[in-house]
């Protein structure tokens, strides 16, 4: 069994696929990758070489893959940075023909549009898009907490508007799961992740280290997929088990002073974080 990776590639650091193909491959699990930009580096530094990858090569590596009847082997779907509307089409065109071959393959997409420091980075059209198309395809939608506002158009505070905004998400489009990160939590130096069910949510709260790793996003989706595929019907694991090892991950790459997350020097925190926090059920 397989998992499909639909996002980008650096050739320096750990953002995309340079980040969740090491993690899931740590964890056990076979990765499919396909590069939606092929990049020096993350833009965050402030510049890059390399370009987004044609939508049409994209859809000819999905066919090749097709043709190796990869396909009913396909346990997940991973949809993160697109590049255009058009990559994103052809990432829905797999989800679709996987689930053919596979009814009981997960789309997992994180909608890759801003955060809270920078604003949006991507298109206009790339979130109409994920409003019109992506989010009704996912069985799993994993955003932070900026992202979350933009795709439901409410302001998140803390923990209980965040669980509404995800509630609305769900109402609207018909996903399983949302999952939220980088919630503020009120009065305190903390950040919370949640994981929003219509039969509950489950809160993780860490306290906030000071510094902001590129690709953390990315590595905790890869995370709390393979959490989630390891453990089914256990969230709150899922969630939990995520957490502390992103949290331990970064941690690691703070006390080293690192400018890039620490996943080949501090693999071992990908299944035995040096902090463990618990799940809290919230009715």
């Amino acid at each position: 069994m397989g998992i499909l990776s639909f996002q980008s590639h650096v050739s320096y650091g750990h953002v995309g696929n340079a980040a969740a193909v090491f993690i899931l491959r740590r964890m056990g699990f076979d990765v499919w990758p396909v590069h939606t930009v092929l990049y020096s580096n993350h833009p965050g530094y402030g510049g890059f070489g390399g370009a987004a990858v044609e939508p049409e090569i994209l859809g000819d590596i999905i066919d090749g893959l097709e043709k190796r009847a990869l396909f009913a082997e396909c346990q997940a779907i991973i949809g993160g940075y697109l590049g255009s509307t058009r990559s994103g089409r052809v990432l829905l065109d797999a989800v679709k023909r996987i689930r053919s071959a596979n009814s009981d393959a997960r789309f997992y997409l994180d909608p890759v549009i801003g955060d809270r420091d920078t604003g949006t980075y991507v298109s206009d059209q790339i979130v109409e898009f994920y409003l019109a198309e992506g989010l009704g395809q996912a069985d799993v939608i994993k955003s932070n907490a900026y992202e979350l506002e933009v795709l439901s158009g409410t302001k998140i505070t803390d923990v209980r508007t965040a669980v509404q905004a995800a509630q609305s998400v769900i109402d609207k489009h018909g996903t399983d799961t949302v999952v939220v990160t980088s919630i503020p939590v009120t009065g305190e130096q903390s950040l919370a992740t949640a994981s929003i069910r219509n039969d509950g949510a489950w809160v993780v709260t860490t306290p906030v280290l000071p510094v902001e790793q590129k690709g953390a996003g990315d590595a905790f989706m890869a995370l709390y997929l393979g959490n989630s595929l390891r453990d089914p019907g256990k969230p709150d694991m899922a969630l939990a088990r995520s957490v502390s090892s992103i949290w331990a991950l970064t941690h690691a790459t703070w006390e080293n002073a690192g400018t890039e997350l620490m996943l080949v020097t501090a693999q071992d925190k990908i299944d035995a974080p040096s902090v463990e926090f618990d799940a809290v059920f919230l009715s």
